[in-house]
Parts: C-alpha cells; sequence; structure tokens
C-alpha cells in the first residue's frame, strides 16, 4: 500500500522474494510492481517530495519568528531522521550487492546463451534484479536529494555551520568520481536523473530541447555517452 506520508513512503524496503519462476512485472518493491517500473516511483515520490517542503518550509519560518534554536533542532531531527533512513536498511551496500549480482547473471546468461531454457530463467533473474536497482536507486536519490535540501535550510538559518556540512557542489563532485566512473560509456535517462539530482521528465525536456542529445532519440529508454554527459557536467559546473 503507498503512503502519501513523504517520510514513511521513504522508511520503507519491502520486497517480493526473488522467485525466478516469474518475470520481473510480477516483483514489487514499497508497494510498486515491476510493470510500473522506477519511473512510476519516481514521480510518486516527487510529488510527496514537493508537498513536503512546501509544508516544511511553513513550518520553518513559523518556528523561527518564534525561536531560532528551536527551528534548528527542529531541522536537525530532520537530517538525523534521513540519515538513519539509510543506514537502518544499508541502502548504499544493499544497491552494491544487488549490481554485483546483476554482473554475475549478465556473465552467466552469456555462458548458456546456447541453452535456451536455461538462458531464460537467468535473464528472468537479471531482470528482477535489475529492477530491484532501479528501485533502490530510486529510494536513495531522493533520500539524497532531501538531505541536500534539508541541508541548505538548516545553513540559511546556521551559517557559522555552514562549512561543517557537505555542500551541494562537493556531492555533484563524488557524484562523478564515485557514482559515473564505474558505469558503462553509455547511460540511460534514470542514470543523468540520479548524477544531476533531477527527475526523468526534466531530462526529457533537455532532450526535446537540445541540450542535451542522445544517441538515438527514437530508441527507448534514451541512451547517452557517456563523455556527452561530462561535456555537459563541466559546462553547467562553470
Amino acid at each position: 500500500m503507498k503512503s502519501n506520508n513523504f517520510e514513511l513512503a521513504l522508511q520503507r524496503f519491502e520486497i517480493s522474494s526473488d522467485n525466478d519462476t516469474i518475470s520481473f512485472e510480477n516483483h514489487y518493491f514499497n508497494g510498486f510492481s515491476g510493470a510500473e517500473g522506477a519511473e512510476a516511483y519516481s514521480i510518486y515520490l516527487e510529488s510527496l517530495h514537493n508537498d513536503y517542503f512546501l509544508n516544511l518550509r511553513t513550518h520553518i519560518d513559523v518556528l523561527v519568528l518564534q525561536n531560532i534554536e528551536t527551528a534548528l533542532k527542529f531541522m536537525q531531527t530532520k537530517i538525523t531522521l534521513f540519515n538513519e533512513i539509510q543506514n537502518e536498511f544499508e541502502l548504499k551496500s544493499t544497491l552494491e550487492f544487488w549490481i554485483s549480482n546483476k554482473q554475475v547473471l549478465n556473465e552467466d546468461m552469456k555462458q548458456k546463451i546456447n541453452e535456451y531454457p536455461l538462458y531464460q530463467k537467468l535473464k528472468k533473474q537479471r531482470d528482477t534484479v535489475d529492477f530491484f536497482i532501479n528501485m533502490i536507486k530510486t529510494q536513495n536519490y531522493f533520500i539524497d536529494k532531501t538531505k541536500i535540501e534539508l541541508l541548505k535550510i538548516n545553513n540559511i538559518y546556521s551559517p557559522k555551520t555552514q562549512q561543517q556540512t557537505i555542500t551541494e557542489q562537493q556531492i555533484d563532485k563524488d557524484n562523478w568520481n564515485n557514482i559515473l566512473k564505474d558505469k558503462p560509456d553509455i547511460l540511460t535517462t534514470f542514470d543523468l536523473a540520479e548524477f544531476f539530482r533531477k527527475d526523468q521528465r526534466t531530462i526529457n525536456r533537455w532532450v526535446k530541447e537540445g541540450v542535451i542529445i542522445p544517441i538515438d532519440k527514437s530508441k527507448r529508454p534514451q541512451q547517452f555517452k557517456k563523455d556527452d554527459v561530462k561535456r555537459y557536467y563541466l559546462k553547467l559546473r562553470k
């Protein structure tokens, strides 16, 4: 069941079993099926995220007028909460596990390409693992995005602590070094959304505007050369 509460929506890690007798469309992650996919999950979280920060900023403005220390303590509880969500489910290490699992399955598929029944079984497993990977990436993305925005709000009212907290520029740099370095030379719309911290609709709009050009506009999902992404990233940072 899907929650209308942003915090509760992210405080979940509920997945179906990795049953390899069914296709990925029939598996689920936090109430979303494989048939719906990561894009539907992203749109859902984006809507909750926007409402959450609209209400949060209103609440913070009221607290600041009453007592700025109370406002800062409140913000710290929110920052701590989202750190704990990420740590409780070990989302980073869980993601690494699934990615490693996918790599093993890809290698097994290459070995069994001429053994159709076994190949199809491995493919089902690989597609299921890929579904879980994309869903965990989406969940991680919104947790990281929320932490950044919370830190920005906190820094507005606590300028002395600004240098002690991670900045968006630092996170961008870390993303380039730690996320894209291990990516293949061809990236998808989802990879770009994760890296630029935008929703996939924004990436699609960039494509329509000619800001960043896919390899083949007619192909879905759209794919991009990593070198082109890097050039656009460096252009943004100037």
